[in-house]
């Protein structure tokens, strides 16, 4: 099996979860992999994954998250394995009592829309809460495309530690990293629900 399919795969497994999944998906991108290589790799290599393939990859990572790390630190490795990705702008560990964890989601697709429906429009800010094995509070962005669809421009994890004011703060950063992405475009308000500290 060529090396980039490993890899490829891999990444798929962070999206999706379900080895089945992502063997349909390695034999549908096999081409795409197979053109990207010399004559000579492609007699060599197969450029497809079988479910059993896929199962074992998940297998071994699972093993080795299970001998060394916990829950937590598991978390920050994926954190920083999307942003590798694309698809994490920014990740700030967490030092109890001095600073907050805070996780910023945007691929490029929704900065893109961010850019495209902030001018001229507003933002809606929502939190939810138990989505996650922490308790961390979820907050997502929206704003409304041309048929007024709400689209997710980014979203934002961060610890809520009692009486530590990590929400707010978390927000406030958020803000600012995403504003320095939009290279000056800015939407016209902000509507935000209120939370409890």
């Amino acid at each position: 099996m060529h090396p980039n399919v490993i890899k490829c795969s891999m990444e798929d497994l962070f999206d999706v979860g379900c080895a089945r999944h992502v063997a349909r998906i390695s034999m549908r991108k096999a081409n795409i992999h197979k053109a990207k290589v010399t004559p000579v790799e492609r007699v060599v290599f197969r450029f497809f994954m079988l479910t059993k393939e896929v199962q074992n990859i998940a297998s071994k990572l699972n093993v080795k998250k299970a001998i060394a790390l916990d829950d937590w630190t598991t978390m920050i490795q994926e954190a920083y394995a999307l942003k590798e990705q694309g698809k994490v702008a920014y990740v700030q560990l967490y030092i109890p009592t001095k600073q907050s964890f805070v996780l910023i989601m945007q691929y490029q697709w929704m900065l893109n829309m961010c850019m495209c429906l902030s001018k001229n429009n507003a933002w809606a800010i929502d939190s939810t809460f138990k989505t996650n094995v922490f308790g961390l509070p979820l907050y997502v962005v929206v704003a409304p495309n041309e048929q007024g669809v709400g689209i997710p421009l980014w979203y934002m994890l961060c610890t809520n530690d009692a009486g530590s004011h990590h929400e707010q703060l978390a927000l406030e950063m958020t803000r600012k990293k995403i504003f320095q992405r939009m290279k000056g475009v800015r939407p016209n308000a902000l509507v935000i629900d209120t939370y409890d500290d």
